[in-house]
């Protein structure tokens, strides 16, 4: 049954969906704290912690993708929240204005959105409707938008984008999206590793939305601008 994430408010206990993104956000921070100004063990606790983002980004996409009013308007707004902050992502990363060897996350996020789209695409017209079926079709496009991903060299590129695909063919099984988050993350390995304890505030996740506002579209950028010019990299 899939969960209903229409509520203005969280009134059930747990995660709602906004506080998903808090947390994600939380996390994101601290692991950019720790790899622009931390060092030692302080750099690693920073960064472990870290870990935590990008599967709750990636599990949001998936749930934002059943839940979404338009899926166009959804994906060209990781679009274009992708272009704004690829100069300053690149600058703070990599230290110039343009990296071409190097994208920031959100297009990581962006082909897995569309590799749903795409999947979705394809299960319609084949009109198959077994889960060995749809399973075959997202995987199948896991692996294209998965080796685009790397291709391009975003972030968390092909463990990215698998992320997505399989929070969306798995999101009737949370315990099953946990296991799948744990298999992925032990095979990207070294600190990644870690990022199987996001399966907690996954299994906590209520289906409500709750309450969170526009600007999680612009925290991203915004963020990266902030910390990067406390580190004296975007003057």
């Amino acid at each position: 049954m899939k969960k209903k994430i229409d509520a203005p408010v969280s009134k059930s206990p747990g995660l709602s969906s906004a506080g998903l993104k808090y947390l994600a956000a939380a996390a994101m921070t601290t692991d950019h704290i720790g790899l622009l100004f931390a060092h030692g063990e302080l750099y690693f606790l920073l960064r472990c912690i870290g870990r935590l983002a990008f599967p709750l980004y990636a599990f949001l996409i998936a749930q934002g993708t059943v839940y979404t009013h338009s899926r166009t308007r959804y994906a060209v707004r990781l679009f274009l929240c992708g272009i704004l902050s690829e100069p300053v992502f690149d600058r703070v990363f990599y230290g110039g204005w343009w990296q071409p060897a190097h994208q920031n996350v959100l297009w990581t996020l962006l082909l897995g959105l569309l590799s749903l789209y795409a999947a979705d695409a394809l299960i319609g017209a084949l009109k198959c409707g077994s889960f060995s079926c749809h399973a075959a079709v997202h995987i199948g496009m896991a692996m294209i938008f998965g080796g685009a991903a790397q291709a391009l060299g975003t972030d968390y590129s092909w463990y990215g984008v698998a992320l997505v695909v399989l929070f969306y063919l798995l999101r009737a099984y949370p315990a099953a999206e946990c296991m799948a988050l744990a298999a992925l993350s032990l095979v990207r390995g070294g600190m990644q590793s870690m990022a199987i304890t996001a399966a907690v505030p996954i299994l906590l996740y209520n289906g409500e939305k709750g309450h969170s506002g526009r600007w999680f579209y612009f925290y991203y950028p915004g963020h990266l601008a902030v910390l990067g010019l406390l580190a004296g990299l975007l003057l």
